[in-house]
Order: C-alpha cells, then structure tokens, then sequence
C-alpha cells in the first residue's frame, strides 16, 4: 500500500543521509584465500525490495 512505500522510501532516504551510521557496527566479511575482505557498513536489505 502507499504508506508501506513512503516508508520504505523514507528509510532509503536516511540511510542514504548517513542518519543510521550511529547505530550499525560494521562487520568485516572474509570472502577467502586471496580475496579482500568485504565491509559490511549499512542496511543492506532496504535497498533489495525496489
């Protein structure tokens, strides 16, 4: 419904505007001998459902 989609783009907008930075603790990935470690540093599942 439009409620859910103004608040799925509001989300987006502010993690985009670096409001949640404060409250995700990145997390280092290791993908692997010889392959760089991957940073893990926001949300990644709002981006996903668009």
């Amino acid at each position: 419904d439009s409620y859910a989609i103004q608040s799925f783009e509001r989300g987006i907008s502010a993690q985009n505007g670096g409001h949640f930075a404060w409250e995700i603790v990145p997390v280092e990935i290791f993908n692997g001998r010889g392959k760089p470690p991957t940073l893990v540093d926001k949300d990644e599942g709002l981006g996903k459902s668009y």
